[in-house]
């Protein structure tokens, strides 16, 4: 049977939605409101609360097509036909409703009913001594030479967890693998595993019916549970009759495209195959993850992309790529999956801008990378070893793959690479990004918010657009990282209210502060609120309990800060008003890169080429306090997701949005438009534009390559930004004694004497350097045929020894070595002809010489090297031991 990636989805979706699940959305690959993963990984990692049996959601079964992204397997992804960092999971899950029977029938069903997968093509494996498990198979028609029994390694969840744990839900699981090679014997059932050359596994399915409480000790669970997953791109090879998951109508374009920007065809077994698997794999994990809002950057998900990234761009590179190209497959991967993805279409853009920026600044790391390589050569020669360590740094810092650091270690200098030193510290780094990527404790969270749910907590209302005080009740509080059920006076505190009017952190918006006050006890508890943050759905009140005592259940009136909030709503609307001039002054390419929303200012980070001149600035400045002078109503209404873009509202690429969304509309009726913003928002705003008061830009400038920052203030503080401008333009008059109208006339004059006076002082450093030059000249020693100046050059700072040495060349100075000074340091520079360095000159060699004697640090070129030493006091030494080098090198 041949099928469609996007008919592989809907038939998985029908089928079980036929057997009573509700067929649930994909989770973006940033996990919503969960802490303990980096990524979402799989189906079930957005219904842990659904298997705990915590979850809200009013269904117990559910079908999703999931979007995973894993990194643990990163090593293999090329090198097997298999292994993906990004792949799509389908999935069905029981929430404790049916289990085994169920299951193991529906599957048989699918894949062989469904899907025509000829069952002698299928052999399934199940946990050791789950009996259950295979006498359902049995039952569904699997002949018993076909279901192969393996340990816990392999067909339990979590691997090894009887053993090696962690403690919390587990289970036995039984998995469907594809035979390549149905003509040949079967493997006898007391393997130790399948050959992954032969058989391609396509479906887990695992039944967390143990609580793991200690070693080998498994206690019913009292939860009958059920979490499958199916690979997409792995069922795509079954129904097209091979084991080769790369080479699917959702991949294969990408590798055919990434091999067309390489120059060469791709062929499986071929040199550059597993590269360019490679890159097609990470390349589409960078869309995904771009898409769902994640940037490399040096910390957690960010760092996790930013390697992917560099993995392909060193395999480009390798592949003698010599400019940026990811940016290039960006459309290609989602030519192959929009009709599962359709909003991937709206990103093409912002996402090969990331892509592209990214690469433009590793591949100037990775041309660092060289030099450094090439600046430690004299220390590997000298060993005949490359250190693990330094091997490392290569790798780490400067993106240098193992392979090519060896290729030209062994073949252009003769040197080993300490590999093994490599390794220790490769797997380090390993152990690192492990323990960054694993949950944390148990394999569900069990931490306060884990208790606040099993006490029966629901996720906080927020009241907060309709004011700043309301009535909630106390449904959790925490100190340091403990569930207390009472806080004293004194006490730092979390508190967790079931209702609250303080807007939580998000959406670019800092979180709200002011006070909680218990309701009804004669000596009231209050607790100062100085930040609000969101997580897994509730709103955590963190502050100092100044007063009192409060305890889980009490009632307590929440007030939020109100001028602070009105400021902070003034700069909110005002935000979606300059994104909107952004776009009418520069243009329809601006796009939102990030935004900062405080009651003291304003920051929005947008895509732009270059910056935006002061001309732009006052044409933003005036279009924004137009609309805030016209008055109108801001209005906010809640809609669904497709209504509200078709609406014209404005969704954020890389933002994940509910079901149900918030839409801000500032109307356009004084300019005879519709509305002049309607954005999809979640945060707090004005009630009419004009409530804004004034709206002034204090900055603008660069943050990333092609990504601008603009900084801005509203009502007061806009006003307080016009008078510190008033004010110095006072003082400026003053010291200038010059009315503020002709300050510019008398700037440009001062200009021009400055000019004319520094013509001067060059032209008087220029006769005396010539002067200096004929000197040192003079005094010049004859090193073979080269003529060369060894001296010291007190009162010569490190920006004047490079002209020095430019006027002794002309002179027939074949080299020089010269020592300035500069703030009791002794600035170096070593430079020659190419003739010099023709008959052995080493500028680099001969400043390790010098400034060794000096205790500084330097390097360079044969012909020019720069270094400064930390003390003049053995200038003479260090002279001495240039001049000694020379004679020992030159001919």
């Amino acid at each position: 049977m041949t099928l469609s990636p996007q008919g592989l989805r809907d038939a998985w979706q029908s089928f079980f939605s036929g057997k009573g699940h509700t067929a649930y959305p994909s989770a973006s690959l940033v996990p919503a409101n969960d802490p303990t993963l980096l990524f979402t990984g799989a189906g079930m990692n957005q219904f842990k609360d659904m298997f705990l049996g915590k979850g809200s959601h009013p269904f117990r079964r559910a079908s999703t097509v999931q979007k995973c992204l894993r990194a643990g397997d990163i090593d293999n992804v090329g090198r097997t036909l298999r292994h993906f960092t990004f792949f799509e999971m389908l999935g069905n899950f029981s929430f404790d409703d049916y289990f085994k029977e169920e299951a193991i029938a529906w599957a048989a069903e699918f894949a062989f009913g469904v899907l025509k997968i000829p069952q002698g093509r299928v052999v399934v494996t199940v946990y050791l001594d789950d009996d259950e498990a295979a006498a359902i198979w049995r039952k569904h028609g699997m002949p018993a030479d076909r279901i192969y029994r393996f340990g816990a390694k392999d067909n339990f969840w979590p691997a090894n967890a009887p053993s090696d744990g962690p403690d919390g839900p587990c289970g036995p699981c039984t998995e469907m693998y594809y035979d390549a090679r149905p003509t040949e014997p079967l493997p006898p059932l007391g393997v130790d595993e399948l050959d992954s050359d032969r058989f391609l596994e396509f479906w887990n399915l695992v039944f967390p019916q143990f609580n793991r409480q200690g070693k080998d000790n498994l206690l019913p669970l009292g939860r009958r549970n059920v979490d499958t997953g199916a690979g997409l791109e792995r069922i795509l090879a079954v129904l097209e009759g091979h084991v080769a998951p790369f080479h699917t109508p959702v991949v294969f374009p990408v590798v055919k495209k990434a091999a067309e920007i390489v120059g060469t065809t791709y062929d499986p077994k071929g040199p550059a195959a597993q590269r360019l698997r490679r890159i097609a794999d990470h390349a589409r994990t960078a869309v995904f993850s771009v898409a769902d809002g994640v940037k490399p950057s040096n910390e957690g998900r960010g760092y996790v992309l930013r390697r992917i990234l560099r993995r392909a761009i060193r395999d480009g590179i390798l592949l003698s790529v010599g400019e940026p190209f990811l940016a290039e497959l960006v459309p290609s991967v989602v030519a192959c999956i929009k009709d599962g993805y359709p909003h991937l279409a709206d990103g093409v853009r912002p996402v090969q801008d990331v892509l592209r920026a990214e690469e433009e600044q590793f591949r100037a790391t990775y041309a660092k990378g060289l030099r450094y390589f090439e600046e430690e050569l004299a220390r590997f020669k000298a060993t005949g070893v490359v250190p693990g360590p330094i091997a490392f740094r290569l790798h780490d810092t400067y993106g240098f793959p193992i392979d090519l650091l060896t290729q030209i270690a062994e073949e252009e200098h003769k040197l080993r690479v300490d590999r093994a030193g490599f390794d220790k510290e490769l797997e380090v780094q390993r152990e690192r990004a492990r323990a960054a990527s694993k949950m944390a404790g148990d394999v569900f969270d069990t931490g306060p918010l884990g208790e606040v749910k099993a006490r029966g907590g629901r996720p906080t209302e927020f009241l907060g657009y309709g004011g700043c005080d309301g009535e909630g009740t106390v449904i959790g509080l925490v100190r340091g990282d403990k569930f207390v059920e009472r806080a004293t006076a004194g006490d730092d505190v979390t508190v967790l209210l079931d209702r609250t009017p303080f807007y939580a952190e998000g959406g670019g918006q800092v979180g709200d502060r002011g006070v909680l006050s218990t309701v009804a006890p004669a000596a009231p508890a209050r607790v100062v609120v100085r930040d609000t943050k969101g997580n897994e759905g509730f709103t955590l009140h963190l502050g100092r309990l100044e007063s009192g005592a409060l305890a889980v259940g009490d009632k307590v009136l929440a007030q939020v800060d109100r001028a602070a909030r009105d400021a902070t709503r003034r700069n909110h609307t005002a935000t979606h008003l300059l994104h909107e001039a952004l776009k009418r002054v520069l243009g329809h390419h601006v796009q939102q890169k990030g935004s900062l929303v405080s009651p003291e200012r304003l920051r929005f980070d947008f895509s732009h080429g270059k910056p935006v001149s002061a001309e732009e600035v006052a044409r933003i400045e005036a279009l924004v306090n137009g609309w805030v002078l016209a008055n109108e109503d801001v209005d906010t209404t809640e809609m669904g997701t497709d209504q509200a873009k078709a609406s014209g509202a404005v969704a954020l690429f890389g933002e994940n949005y509910g079901d149900r969304v918030r839409v801000v509309t500032v109307p356009g009726a004084a300019t005879g438009e519709a509305f002049v913003s309607r954005e999809l928002c979640g945060g707090t705003h004005v009630r009419r534009a004009g409530d804004i008061g004034s709206f002034r830009v204090t900055s603008e400038g660069a943050v990333a390559s092609g990504v601008r920052r603009v900084e801005a203030v509203t009502g007061l503080g806009a006003v307080a930004a016009a008078s510190a401008d008033r004010d110095r333009l006072r003082d400026l008059s003053g010291m200038l004694k010059t009315p503020a109208d002709q300050l510019g006339t008398r700037i440009e004059a001062l200009q021009d004497e400055i000019r004319d006076l520094r013509k001067l002082a060059e032209q008087a450093a220029a006769a005396a350097g010539a002067a200096k030059a004929q000197s040192l000249a003079a005094h010049a020693v004859a090193i073979g045929a080269t003529k060369v100046v060894v001296a010291d050059v007190p009162g010569v700072d490190g920006k004047a020894v490079r002209p020095l040495w430019d006027a002794l060349a002309p002179l027939g100075i074949g080299a020089a070595v010269l020592v300035g000074e500069a703030e009791g340091r002794a600035p170096v520079l070593v430079a020659a002809t190419p003739a010099a360095v023709a008959a052995g000159f080493h500028a680099g060699e001969v400043l390790k010489a010098v400034v060794a004697v000096l205790g500084g640090k330097g390097g360079g070129r044969p012909d020019l090297a720069q270094g400064q030493g930390e003390s003049r006091a053995k200038v003479a030494e260090a002279l001495a031991a240039a001049e000694a080098a020379l004679r020992a090198r030159m001919k």
